[in-house]
């Protein structure tokens, strides 16, 4: 799997500026004024963090296509972090039960060399339909990280609290028991 770029379109690129403390996000100039919290330095480390959220929490995006809000992951930087998106994408594709398939079937998506020039909320120009649940799960951890760091206007370090203390929970909720050993 080789994507040369990400394009993050509509509200997914409006949270994801937020996110990243970038002001061109507001729709209302009075909020433009205010001090944004950075809880991220680049789009692709909420990218890194969404994709890991989306699928920890089953969470998946709709793709929201917008001409007027646009975030874009350059191939530069998809190259230099190629490592680290080809782990995330092999282990939700292995990991991800909403995948109709065998343990075998599945290494050997995960493993294939696939390439394709943009992954994009615009014209879904994806290889194959384990690259869309993918993009999917960044989405839906975009939504997350930013309706619970930011969305619900509390103070960032309250926020943060909130969202680990939730995140907590939710793993002392669920049964380690009827996990398989890989």
């Amino acid at each position: 799997m080789l994507i040369k770029t990400y394009n993050f379109t509509g509200k997914h690129a409006m949270y994801m500026a937020n996110l990243v403390g970038d002001n061109l996000s507001s729709d209302n100039a009075e909020q433009d004024n205010v001090e944004r919290t950075a809880f991220f330095k680049r789009n692709i480390d909420v990218m890194f963090a969404a994709a890991v959220l989306g699928f920890k929490l089953n969470r998946k995006g709709q793709i929201e296509p917008s001409n007027e809000k646009k975030r874009t992951i350059l191939n530069e930087q998809i190259i230099r972090e190629q490592s680290t998106i080809q782990f995330l994408y092999r282990m939700i594709v292995i990991l991800d039960d909403s995948i109709d398939m065998s343990l075998e079937d599945k290494l050997k998506a995960a493993f294939a060399t696939n390439t394709t020039s943009v992954a994009s909320s615009e014209n879904e120009n994806y290889d194959d339909e384990h690259e869309k649940i993918f993009y999917q799960y960044i989405l839906g951890g975009i939504e997350y990280l930013y309706e619970n760091l930011i969305g619900n206007g509390n103070n960032p370090i309250d926020n943060i609290g909130q969202l680990l203390d939730d995140f907590q929970y939710k793993e002392e909720e669920k049964n380690y028991n009827n996990v398989p050993i890989i």
